[in-house]
């Protein structure tokens, strides 16, 4: 038997049918986490230590937030888990999380390396040579492709960390292995998901302020792009949520289908 396909439309149309059948989760965790962030953003702190930390603390909040999401529509060993039984199981993840936090960080430093040089050749040839231009724009060109394909590679480690009770690195390469073959289409699901609210905010802006109902332009924007933040947060959990069961089917099938295959 065939295994299973990924694709662009049935991924969005699990996503809603999940979104229909499990409300609270697939709402009120990427809910929280959007009011919580929006919070923190309008606290003034001063102290840099106490800034680092509460924005680890905001990356730890996403992180759970996402897991949660991925525990609910996962159901491991085919149980329904309570919305407290998704964050217990997600939050339980904390120092895996804090371990991935560390991994991204080194290899954004490592990618902005090539960056810095074709900064450095841009100016040691001047602002108006085109060599020294051209270069730096393939440099930033290679630059944004490798990030994509890293963050579309390693786009289901939180889910993977969570359901299966994995530590990160052992994540890291279920990751690589479930969006093998199917990178392209997790990456024009991201993108599709992206442009959706941002389409949503730049409609609901101009309506408004065609008909003259704005009163602070300041404060309506800043309350609608809260509003479309929230709604990215709850279509992007849920969305990676079902990505990350649909390529677990597709990679359970495969190891079914080569094992009947060997016997």
């Amino acid at each position: 038997m065939p295994p299973p396909v990924f694709t662009v439309a049935g991924a969005f149309r699990e996503t809603f049918a999940f979104v229909s059948r499990r409300p609270f989760p697939a709402f009120v965790f990427p809910l929280a986490t959007s009011l919580l962030v929006a919070l923190s953003q309008l606290i003034v702190i001063d102290s840099i230590l106490v800034k680092f930390f509460a924005n680890i603390f905001i990356i730890i909040l996403f992180f759970g937030g996402m897991g949660a999401v991925a525990a609910a529509a996962a159901d491991p060993d085919g149980i329904e888990l309570s919305p407290a039984e998704c964050l217990r199981v997600s939050f339980a993840r904390t120092p895996g999380f804090l371990a991935l936090m560390v991994f991204i960080f080194l290899v954004s430093m490592a990618a902005m390396i090539p960056l810095g040089i074709g900064t450095t050749f841009f100016r040691l040839m001047g602002h108006s040579s085109g060599g020294g231009i051209a270069f730096f724009v393939v440099i930033s060109i290679a630059v944004v492709v490798f990030l994509s394909w890293l963050c579309v590679t390693f786009s289901l480690t939180i889910q993977a960390m969570v359901v299966e009770e994995i530590g990160p690195m052992a994540a890291l390469s279920r990751s690589r292995e479930l969006t093998y073959g199917n990178r392209l289409k997790i990456f024009i699901a991201y993108i599709l998901a992206s442009l959706l609210p941002g389409v949503a905010l730049g409609w609901a802006t101009y309506d408004t302020v065609r008909s003259g109902q704005i009163l602070n332009p300041g404060i309506q924007f800043i309350a609608l792009n809260s509003v479309v933040s929230c709604i990215l947060n709850i279509l992007i959990f849920s969305l990676f949520a079902i990505i990350y069961t649909n390529c677990a089917s597709i990679s359970a099938s495969k190891r079914v289908n080569d094992f009947s295959e060997v016997f």
